[in-house]
């Protein structure tokens, strides 16, 4: 198998499997066990070359099942084969996969029509066949050069627009000699244009050897076009002839009746915040490239800081260009940074930022994080619309001056007050990463209490992002950490919160391995939302670890049982969410680097959709524009539409963006900021449709103010929405806390109950669409 993706969190069943013999199942048990079989190769092939075929078994029941998995080649002359024959048991909800290579001639030299048919039993040995697929294959005799290469597999072949096209080509040398090669696949667009989707690169292959290529392309990164398109492999020598070749159609369609794709504009210029980004000034002997150092300084942070109703932006700089972005309610920002009592001398380098109420007045705070080797800063609100500095008495301060990337707020001990975690790099030595959790005193002071955690490696990997949530829904907030070259130095970590520990401290429960969410990648972005509308939250993992390999954007599916199941992939199933490339302009693909990232329903559509802002590193100047995207959520399949939402082209090479949401207008349509850390800001504002909305903004009173961990569950029209409120997840900033629900073409949310922090559950009716309402805890 060459590509992992295909088939995420998939025991592969294989001939390391054990048959099973054990009492035989009921039927009605075998028949929640759903079948998925197809081809990931094309369905045709010369004697001798592979073909790859994907079985897939998902448990849609609540108890576990065994059942019999078979896959058969039945050739022309009806001699059947047998090429796996497993038995399985699968645990409720769980996927299993087998993914199956094989080549005819190793079975039989016929040539023709073959039948793979996979099926699943209620017995291990024989048994009734509860389902099955069958699939025709075309097996042709060997060409006489004998090259032969083939396309096409997994597709979809009709689908709308923004929905992958999976498939592989397969590149075969059935000659007698040594031959070097090179495999080319060019796209074809609707109206003829062509898109080389990977360049040929001469590779020698030895009598009999094959190469299975996956691939993925996404028409919307080239075109908006409806139509035919068609995928075409061409096997070349070392001079360019033509020794295969092989084409494959698919067409993409419009849109469902009553689906509009987000839409934005960016209006940066005219709200007057389009002031360019000056590059990070590092201090001397410090730099990107010294021991995977990561700069920043791209931290943004949203809060209504003066409370007049309309949410302002704070944009950090290292060199001292701090702004304070008050918003004037009519779509424009002033500069209030020095009024206000920011620091912005040179001295005062900030990366990252962070609003939070600390100490309930109503009144959002302002943390600063220090650039590569400075100290945060916190900033007391003091409700006039000026801020005082209490690092100094805040308890804050660090020993050695850190590389403090980003922060999250929650209170892990429902005292009523926010504590904060803030996720550390490396300094310009590749020294001090140690993470840091501080308890709110209540007083504007906080006390380390980062051994909670247990110490050692698990907070010295190089912390990139991270937020409180709890995931697992038992009124207490987890903390999920998102670090960056996690196969390098420490994959991503999940802390349970476990409560009081009976003697006066706390316990946080290292989950990452028995949940699943302890992958490896580079987390700049951790999205929390629940796209599959299960009751259940999921997590959004951006990544720019894609050097020089494509590397995936991860979505973890959550569960009741407390467990993750990777659901990014292309494969059928799967929630297409991967984007782990991007077009170049001189042909081929780049991987996509992503940074800042969300789940909001940007259309309304009462399906969260997810925001991932981009950037060029990888591919620098030849990177086609392609970079920020919007993931449209078409119930539970996610579509690229970046190009329809406008956002495509918005961030070239060479910056690190964040993304921060608020709704700076207040209208009910989500919004964007993306600070990078040079060039300009983009302030993506979304456009309406016909779709209604609600907006919830939450006062707390025996919780926290701010309402941070709170869950609110709303039904609207026999569907069931899931929000949470989190302060952090972003790359260096943090969003807005008010919670949007898109209603669709609902007129009124049903009911609306909220968990509060505290644990008082409140629960309101009948509530009327298109309005923003604060609801205060009883």
């Amino acid at each position: 198998m060459k590509d992992g993706s295909r088939t995420p969190r998939l025991l592969v069943v294989a001939a390391t499997l054990l048959l099973c013999v054990v009492s035989r199942p009921a039927v009605a048990q075998a028949n929640q066990v759903t079948l998925n079989f197809y081809m990931l190769t094309a369905n045709h092939a010369a004697l001798g070359a592979p073909m790859q075929y994907q079985m897939t078994l998902t448990n849609t029941g609540t108890t576990s099942v065994q059942v019999g998995a078979r896959v058969d080649l039945v050739a022309p002359d009806n001699t059947t084969f047998s090429l796996l024959n497993t038995c399985p048991t699968l645990a409720p909800g769980q996927v299993l996969g087998a993914p199956g290579t094989f080549t005819s001639s190793t079975l039989t030299s016929q040539v023709g029509t073959f039948s793979l048919k996979g099926y699943t039993t209620d017995a291990c040995s024989g048994g009734n066949v509860v389902a099955k697929q069958k699939l025709s294959l075309t097996v042709a005799t060997v060409p006489p050069n004998g090259i032969y290469g083939s396309i096409g597999g997994s597709g979809p072949d009709s689908a709308v627009l923004g929905y992958t096209y999976d498939f592989s080509a397969v590149t075969a040398n059935l000659s007698a000699a040594t031959m070097s090669v090179q495999t080319q696949v060019i796209l074809t667009l609707t109206d003829g244009t062509t898109m080389t989707v990977k360049p040929g690169v001469l590779t020698p292959l030895n009598p009999g050897q094959s190469l299975i290529t996956p691939l993925t392309v996404t028409t919307t990164q080239y075109t908006v076009k409806t139509g035919t398109y068609s995928v075409t492999i061409n096997v070349l020598d070392s001079s360019a002839n033509i020794l295969s070749t092989d084409t494959h159609s698919f067409s993409r369609t419009n849109f469902p009746t009553g689906f509009f794709p987000p839409k934005f504009s960016d209006i940066a210029d005219d709200a007057l915040i389009d002031i360019p980004r000056t590059p990070p000034t590092l201090p001397p002997g410090c730099g990107s490239g010294i021991n995977d150092f990561n700069p920043g300084n791209s931290g943004a942070a949203v809060a209504d800081y003066d409370q007049d109703g309309f949410e302002d932006v704070f944009i950090a700089g290292e060199a001292g260009d701090n702004h304070l972005w008050h918003n004037n309610g009519n779509s424009t920002f002033t500069d209030m940074a020095v009024a206000a009592g920011i620091p912005t001398t040179a001295a005062a380098s900030v990366s990252g930022a962070s609003f939070a109420d600390i100490d309930n007045d109503g009144f959002p705070d302002l943390l600063l994080l220090g650039g590569p080797q400075a100290q945060p800063i916190l900033l007391h609100n003091n409700g006039d619309g000026t801020f005082t500095d209490i690092t100094a008495t805040s308890g804050l301060l660090e020993a050695v001056p850190q590389n403090n990337m980003s922060a999250t707020w929650g209170d892990y001990d429902n005292d009523g007050y926010l504590d904060l975690f803030i996720a550390v790099h490396v300094d310009c030595n590749g020294r001090n990463p140690a993470d840091h959790l501080f308890h709110n005193n209540g007083n504007l002071t906080f006390t380390e209490t980062s051994q909670l955690l247990g110490g050692g490696a698990k907070l010295n990997a190089r912390g990139l992002s991270a937020v409180f949530v709890d995931y697992n829904q038992d009124g207490r907030v987890d903390l999920y950490i998102g670090n960056d070259q996690g196969s390098r130095f420490g994959a991503n970590t999940l802390y349970r919160n476990d409560g009081p520990d009976g003697s006066g401290g706390w316990i946080f429960t290292d989950v990452s391995a028995s949940s699943a969410a302890g992958v490896s990648l580079a987390s700049a972005g951790i999205a929390v939302g629940d796209f599959n509308r299960d009751g259940q939250f999921d997590f959004y993992l951006t990544n720019f670890d894609g050097v020089p390999n494509p590397a995936n954007n991860i979505l973890l599916q959550g569960s009741a049982a407390g467990v993750f199941t990777q659901a990014q992939g292309d494969q059928r199933g799967g929630a297409h969410a991967r984007r782990n490339t991007i077009p170049l302009l001189a042909g081929g693909q780049a991987p996509s680097v992503t940074w800042g990232t969300g789940f909001y329903d940007f259309n309304n559509d009462g399906w969260e959709d997810i925001w991932m802002a981009g950037s060029g590193a990888g591919c620098f100047s030849d990177c086609s524009p392609v970079n920020t995207t919007v993931l449209a959520n078409l119930r539970g399949i996610f579509l690229d539409l970046g190009n329809q939402a406008g956002t495509y082209g918005s961030v070239y090479s060479g910056v690190s963006p964040a993304a921060v949401f608020l709704d700076h207008n207040n209208d009910g349509w989500m919004d964007v900021l993306q600070a990078p850390s040079q060039a300009f800001i983009h302030l993506f504002t979304g456009q309406s449709n016909s779709n209604h909305w609600f907006q919830v903004k939450l006062i707390g009173t025996t919780s926290n103010r701010d309402a941070v961990g709170a869950r609110l569950v709303a039904s609207v029209g026999g569907a069931t929405l899931l929000r949470t409120v989190i302060n952090g997840g972003t790359y260096q900033g943090n969003s807005t806390l008010i919670q949007q629900f898109g209603l669709g073409t609902a007129t009124q949310v049903d009911s609306l109950t909220i968990y509060w922090p505290s644990g008082t559950v409140q629960t309101l009716t009948n509530l009327p669409a298109d309005q923003r309402m604060t609801i205060t805890e009883p």
